[in-house]
């Protein structure tokens, strides 16, 4: 589907066979294929005539004006352009829009279907496609179905047989599903079966689209339905199917041999079985069978139609009008001018509704008489239908082959009712008749469509002398008569069948009783409002047609009392009227409050100045995902839809509706506000994720939730544990908290919170995915990853790549390769040239968006990113996946007190989410890289980060946020009992925690309240302390951006690291770099030449002035400087303050050189060889743990004796230590002498 989407692709109907099959186009277009040079002609016939080129006898006849043709084709192409708008005019401009997309100007669509063609829509099964439908189908891009329309073109509205061109039918039928019945737009599928025409005119036209061949018949076109049936049905087995417009030959049959077996219903016609198929079709689920309960299991009942009760509830406000009740039904006498399937259906329904008010059945007979092209219809004649011949007339006054004025003149009818599709039956030589014995005649002129009807409002006012009660099965428009308005009514099955099925499918009957079609006739009826009933119409005003169908939903609901398989249904029933409307309302397809309009933002879950929040687990997810919500409201970023991020808030209080951010960011705001009182809404996005952010809020939203009941938390993902998840929040709450505390809950608040977790399931647009395993397990999953890519692009078909490695420098070194083979392949006309681009967390900004960004004309992308891509990012175009199944994860060692970052096989969760990126825009396919036993050896699901990192942040904020015992925190996953006791210890050697476990005043506050790691804090509150807080303001910014330095040739790269180094470390590296920034002005050529990643300057600069102003608000000193201007002393002891209050921060990172060597990783005479041991390391894995310096390091090629270090990677040899600042030993005992002593060895 995306191929006949992008306009650089598509070919419309000159795609070949071939071309259909390999691109899954198969079914998506017409059956005939029409060359380029076809398609030409007919572009410049529309260019040069517009829709003149339409016969002109087609228009201003029928009813179908050219006004009608044009808004025929405004809304078409609105439809193309924007469903969700096409569908929100239609809504809201119902009664003005439903004779336009259906009856009667769908018919002229039908008919000039193949000239008005613009865009596929729908399904096309061709007799060319027998033995393909089973596999074709799952080109259709949605796997969920819930109402398929279909057509074979043979009897379209009367018109006859129009062949492929029938598919218009469908359409139409289905866009009033959606906005009369709330059927979701993308869960509706519009088909025809094309089996030929008999039609010699559309054979013969240049232009048909459909197959030039005459109308299969017997079995082949049996075969070629039972085929079509087996597909769809497979695919969406719980679909309702329902033939539309089928000739009659065709229509019983197949109704018959399809509805004990699928939900599948007939529009059209009437059958006898033995069960009420007009539902059996809509609202039985495949497998089901009625309620052992249900008259329908056991006797023989008719199939009625939707037409059927809506003539049945016609009568019931034409009686009203008169001023009489529904039992005045009784006494009427009825001429029905039809004996089809259609009128037939209308008179057995009418009869059923007498029967009901006390008529016996013979008697309920005898009030009809039914005519049709040879007359009256009696006993006398031969051969009648069964159906027919309960209402065949046996007295003696009526003769058979009557005519219709001599049957007025003798039965003298109360009704006259028209179904025979023949025009002009009720002539005014007729209708005066009628009014000269009936003071208030009730006439139904019920065929469609307008041409084809038997008098028009007008006609029937002017001849009955403005005495009729009308009602039309085609728009009529009001008839001013003698200064009295008459407004006629549309006798249409949309009243109904919406509602029905509604209420049907909701209440899980599996049957329609006979009981429920009358309770929805009469709801339809009792619709009709008094003011309306005064100017003569007997159906409700259709500009409320929604509310009608929630009506009707509600009537086939209460009867169907005892065959309701929904509880919570049950649960609505039984909490009253109201709340049962609500309950359907809810379940209809409707638009988000606010969508349309930015005032409406402020109603509902945002009334009152609350906001709704979205987290996201990455920066770049929360951004890019705010940027696509404001882009399709039509707002400005930061205003109604904004974002926060750690050190970036663009959101404005008070106006700000919907704010996505981090989990981090969520917590932070906690600190200041714990029960989140700006919210009324709580979503956490992408929960599968299970970061130490998202864990630790799911923890505390738990505990919010106990007091703020109002609270509405929606936890989201694709591969959730959704169980486990739902019973977390069910189980109680242990009370942990210090008394007097916001989140510390009372017994009354635990009984207020008495809601279960709801678990859903809502449909995604993920089209189907093929995954693809290697034969035997690869050693270099970066080459193989290269290797898949290119053989994806030599096969030259259209689609871009996604190819997930572990980190930057794979990235780098990828599209690097690709690049490389690329240019060394070269470019053929014709071909897509490869366009090979990274995708990382460190990338610049513009880089990434580029990533994200469509593929220019001619190009195929291949991006090659970091689990950064696995969620949340739109990646246009995508359609091959290839997984390396492998991730950076960070690991903690709470014996060694060491975090690191490993290279890790991902879990099959991860994987799949990966996969699914394939599937976003159409059928995809996944590579990946290793063998389908490998890939059932992972892990399900990704180990929590709350189990394989270190603890002390979330401690601190646990702590600051009151919650004393945090051993009995509730955790989804919790913790080693060593990390958590590793963190505490963390915290109190920090000086965060006191001997009672509690925050310290003012230290452990100040540190609780910054948005830094708890090391970070403490350095920075050190330099407050020491007088030197500008420089420990740029050096805790730069630690909080990735690195500074960027890509490039290793040799030059090291030579601009000569530059600035000192051998004091990276740590006072920093604040050179800084410098030299500062005093060119913050130039991008100088960063690109000193290879500075100008990015994370910027960024830090962001950051840096985020904390300075932090410092301000909180009181603290923000302005001293020890190298700066006013500072006191010389450079070296400045620069020994700084060192002193970098160790401050991370004694506990200490570590000293020993004279043991990593030959096998470097040199000998590379320092980078060099070992060194954790100086708190006591004995076992913290004494083993063997570190050196990380090549990136301005350390790497000196031999420190006694450094401290921010961060560590771990390898097979050990840890490389990075960001580190040179110590000196008796600083340790001075700065931590509760965790080192100074100890003379002596040597024997």
């Amino acid at each position: 589907m995306e191929i006949l989407q992008n306009p650089v692709y598509n070919k419309g109907t000159a795609h070949s066979l071939v071309e259909r099959e390999r691109l899954g186009l198969r079914g998506l277009l017409p059956p005939s294929v029409l060359p380029v040079q076809r398609q030409l002609s007919r572009t410049m016939d529309r260019y040069w005539h517009g829709s003149d080129f339409i016969d002109p006898s087609q228009v201003d006849s029928g009813g179908v004006t050219h006004e009608h043709t044009r808004k025929w084709l405004v809304l078409s192409d609105l439809q193309d352009r924007n469903e969700t708008l096409f569908y929100k005019c239609l809504m809201d401009n119902f009664v003005e829009m439903a004779p336009i997309i259906y009856t009667p100007t769908v018919g002229w669509a039908c008919m000039n279907y193949h000239k008005l063609y613009r865009r596929p829509r729908g399904m096309y099964f061709s007799a060319a496609d027998k033995g393909m439908m089973s596999t074709m189908v799952h080109n259709w891009p949605h796997d969920h179905v819930d109402a398929i329309v279909v057509t074979d073109g043979s009897r379209i509205l009367g018109l006859g047989d129009l062949g492929c061109n029938g598919l218009g039918i469908p359409i139409g039928k289905l866009d009033l599903y959606v906005a009369a019945g709330g059927f979701h737009p993308s869960r509706v599928l519009p088909c025809v079966i094309d089996v030929g025409t008999n039609n010699e005119a559309l054979r013969c036209d240049q232009w048909y689209m459909g197959l030039k061949q005459p109308r299969l018949a017997g079995d082949a076109y049996y075969q070629l339905v039972d085929e079509f049936v087996q597909a769809v049905m497979g695919r969406w087995p719980h679909a309702v199917l329902q033939f539309e417009d089928f000739a009659l030959e065709h229509a019983g049959p197949l109704l018959k041999r399809y509805r004990d077996h699928h939900t599948v219903f007939n529009d059209d016609i009437q059958a006898r079985c033995g069960r009420a198929h007009l539902t059996h079709l809509i609202l039985v689920k495949a497998g089901q069978t009625p309620h052992p309960n249900s008259p329908t299991a056991t006797t023989p009942n008719p199939t009625y139609q939707g037409t059927a009760c809506v003539a049945l509830s016609g009568l019931y406000g034409a009686l009203r009008v008169l001023g009489k009740s529904h039992a005045d039904l009784t006494a009427q006498r009825i001429l029905v001018v039809g004996a089809g399937s259609a009128g037939m259906g209308v008179v057995t329904m009418i009869a059923k509704g007498m029967q009901a008010h006390g008529l016996t059945p013979e008697a309920a007979a005898a009030n009809f008489h039914v005519i049709d092209d040879r007359g009256l219809i009696t006993t006398a004649r031969e051969c009648l239908p069964p159906h027919v011949v309960r209402f065949a007339r046996s007295d003696e006054q009526s003769t058979e082959g009557e005519s219709l004025v001599e049957c007025i003149t003798r039965v003298r009818p109360t009704v006259l009712i028209g179904l025979a599709g023949a025009g002009r039956l009720f002539t005014p030589p007729v209708l005066q008749t009628l009014a000269a014995y009936c003071d208030r005649p009730i006439i139904f002129p019920m065929s469609n469509p307008t041409a084809r009807m038997e008098c028009t409002h007008e006609e029937a006012i002017r001849y009955t002398n403005g005495r009729a009660v009308f009602a039309a099965g085609s728009p009529e428009p009001p008839v001013v008569w003698h200064g009295v308005t008459k407004v006629p009514s549309q006798a249409n099955n949309m009243y109904i069948f919406p509602g029905v099925a509604l209420g049907a499918l909701l209440a899980r009957a599996g049957t329609v009783s006979d009981a429920m079609l009358m309770a929805a006739a009469e709801a339809l009826a009792a619709e009709t409002r008094p003011e309306e009933l005064e100017l003569g119409m007997v159906f409700p005003n259709m500009d409320r047609i929604r509310d009608i169908s929630v009506a009707v939903a509600t009537g086939v609901i209460k009867a169907a009392d005892g065959l309701i398989q929904n509880k919570k249904l049950l649960e609505a029933i039984d909490a009253g009227p109201e709340e049962l409307k609500a309950f359907i309302h809810n379940h209809m397809y409707g638009f988000l409050r606010g969508l349309w309009g930015i005032v409406g933002l402020r109603e509902g879950w945002t009334a009152g100045g609350k906001m709704i929040a979205c987290t996201q687990p990455r920066r770049l997810a929360a951004m890019t995902v705010a940027a696509r919500v404001s882009e399709e409201m039509g707002c400005s970023l930061g205003r109604e839809v904004g974002y926060a991020i750690r050190f970036e808030d663009r959101t404005e209080k008070g106006r700000t509706c919907i704010k996505f951010c981090t989990d981090g960011v969520l917590l932070r705001e906690m600190m200041s506000d714990p029960l989140l009182t700006d919210y009324s809404v709580i979503m956490v996005d992408e929960a599968h994720e299970r970061s130490l952010a998202t864990d630790l809020l799911l923890g505390l939203l738990k505990k919010i939730q106990r007091q703020r009941p109002d609270l509405r938390i929606i936890i989201s993902s694709a591969t959730i544990e959704a169980e486990r998840m739902a019973a977390f929040f069910r189980a109680p709450t242990a009370a942990s908290k210090p008394r007097g505390h916001p989140l510390q809950h009372s017994e009354a608040g635990a009984d207020q919170f008495s809601g279960n977790p709801a678990l859903l399931s809502v449909e995604g647009r993920a089209h189907h995915v093929q995954v693809h395993y290697l034969d035997e397990p690869c050693s270099d999953y970066l080459a193989a990853a290269v290797e898949a890519a290119l053989q994806v692009h030599r096969q030259e078909l259209p689609g871009d790549i996604l190819i997930f490695l572990t980190g930057q420098d794979e990235c780098q070194a990828a599209v690097r390769l690709l690049e490389e083979e690329s240019q060394k392949s070269g470019h053929r006309s014709g071909q897509l040239r490869l366009q090979a681009m990274p995708l990382y967390a460190g990338l610049p900004a513009a880089q990434q968006l580029e990533a994200l960004s469509p593929a220019p004309r001619g190009v195929r992308k291949a991006i090659v990113a970091t689990n950064i891509a696995e969620t949340s990012l739109t990646l246009e175009g995508v359609v091959y996946v290839i997984d390396s199944c492998f991730a950076k994860q960070r690991a903690y060692n709470p014996l060694t007190g060491l975090q690191s970052v490993l290279i890790t096989p991902i879990s099959r969760a991860s994987s799949a989410q990966r996969a699914g990126r394939a599937g976003r825009v159409r059928p995809g396919h996944a590579f990946r890289l290793c063998t389908e036993a490998g890939w059932e050896a992972l892990p399900a699901a990704t180990v929590p980060e709350m189990q394989r990192c270190d603890l002390a942040g979330a401690v601190l904020q646990l702590k600051a946020l009151g919650i004393g015992n945090i051993m009995r925190f509730e955790w989804l996953a919790p913790p080693p009992p060593e990390t958590m006791i590793r963190a505490l210890e963390s915290l109190h050697a920090l000086g965060a925690l006191g001997l009672d476990a509690k925050l310290t005043a003012p230290l452990g506050n100040h540190m609780a309240a910054m948005p830094l790691d708890p090391f970070l804090s403490k350095m920075l509150l050190e330099g407050c302390s020491r007088g030197c807080v500008q420089e420990m303001l740029t050096i805790v910014a730069m630690l909080s951006v990735e690195s500074i330095w960027a890509p490039g040739n290793k040799v030059e790269v090291d030579e601009a690291k000569a530059r600035f180094g000192v051998a004091e470390g990276d740590l006072p590296s920093f604040l050179n770099i800084w410098k030299a920034w500062l005093a060119r002005v913050r130039d991008k050529r100088w960063s690109y030449k000193n290879y500075v990643s100008h990015r994370s300057m910027l960024r830090a600069a962001d950051i840096r002035f985020q904390l300075e102003s932090h410092l301000k608000r909180a009181g603290l000193d923000w302005r001293s400087t020890a190298l700066g201007p006013g500072a006191q002393g010389d450079a070296a002891s400045g620069l020994l303050t700084v060192r002193k209050a970098c160790a401050a921060g991370l004694f506990m990172q200490a570590a000293r050189l020993t004279e043991e060597l990593v030959l096998d990783k470097a040199d000998a005479r590379d320092a980078g060889a060099s070992v060194y041991r954790l100086v708190r390391s006591g004995g076992g894995e913290a004494a083993a743990a063997k570190l050196r310096i990380h090549h990136s390091s301005v350390l790497f090629r000196c031999r420190p004796s006694w450094v401290c270090f921010y961060g560590a990677e771990q390898n097979n040899t050990g840890y490389e230590m990075r960001d580190i600042a040179v110590i000196e030993p008796d600083w340790l005992t001075e700065l931590a002498p509760h965790m080192y002593a100074m100890v003379h060895a002596h040597r024997h």
